[in-house]
């Protein structure tokens, strides 16, 4: 017998860890990104955007129709002690993953990802609005909703922690096998951060100040040392 949700919630929990990363597989499995990309922002940028703004009103639409708020997925405890963990999360997870990219590719870190960086004013604000939406996008649903949904249902939040992690890091497929390791990793500590703090806030605040300041950080790996 099914956990006693309701069909609403069950739809989104079954889009999130079974549709969400065959439908990452499917793209993938129908050939690689563009090689080169003419306009960041129509062909990148905006379709990017959609689909945040789904995950947000899915979820959304799952708490209205259980009749459950936001508190009920961890979107409390928005204060400045919660921004200065999220801010310290990121310290380590920017420090931990340079590490472990530099074990794994040495100095000379993979160049794909820079066409796809922003390089106009115009690429640069929907970058901001698109790191914005992703990261309460993402966090709201595979943090917030999937942790607290899974957990009744699995018993242990451990167990709903790697589930949602794994559906996360496929869901980046494109980024390559690597690229879904990495992401399961991050959605993994990101499930830490979250156990620990009861809270989605700080997660949200570490992913949008990652995303954000992702072309800085690049561009600073870049860099030759003098």
């Amino acid at each position: 017998m099914l956990y006693p949700y309701r069909k609403s919630t069950w739809a989104v929990i079954i889009f999130l860890l079974v549709i969400w990363p065959l439908f990452s597989v499917w793209v993938s499995s129908n050939g690689d990104l563009p090689a080169e990309v003419k306009n960041l922002s129509l062909e990148i940028y905006l379709p990017t955007l959609f689909v945040q703004f789904l995950l947000i009103l899915m979820v959304l639409w799952a708490l209205l129709r259980a009749k459950e708020g936001v508190n009920s997925v961890g979107l409390v405890g928005i204060n400045w002690l919660n921004t200065l963990f999220g801010i310290g999360f990121l310290i380590f997870a920017v420090f931990f993953f340079s590490i472990l990219s530099q074990v794994i590719h040495g100095l000379d870190q993979p160049k794909e990802i820079a066409q796809y960086l922003p390089k106009t004013g115009l690429d640069y604000s929907l970058w901001i609005i698109l790191s914005l939406s992703a990261a309460i996008g993402e966090e709201l649903s595979f943090r917030g909703f999937l942790l607290t949904r899974l957990t009744p249902v699995l018993g242990n939040f451990w167990a709903a922690a790697l589930l949602s992690s794994i559906s996360f890091g496929i869901g980046h497929l494109y980024q390559g096998a690597l690229g879904v390791i990495f992401t399961g990793m991050y959605g993994f500590l990101f499930a830490i951060l979250f156990y620990w703090r009861k809270s989605i806030y700080p997660c949200i605040v570490a992913h949008f100040l990652q995303d954000a300041l992702a072309p800085l950080i690049f561009s600073l790996a870049q860099t030759p040392a003098k």
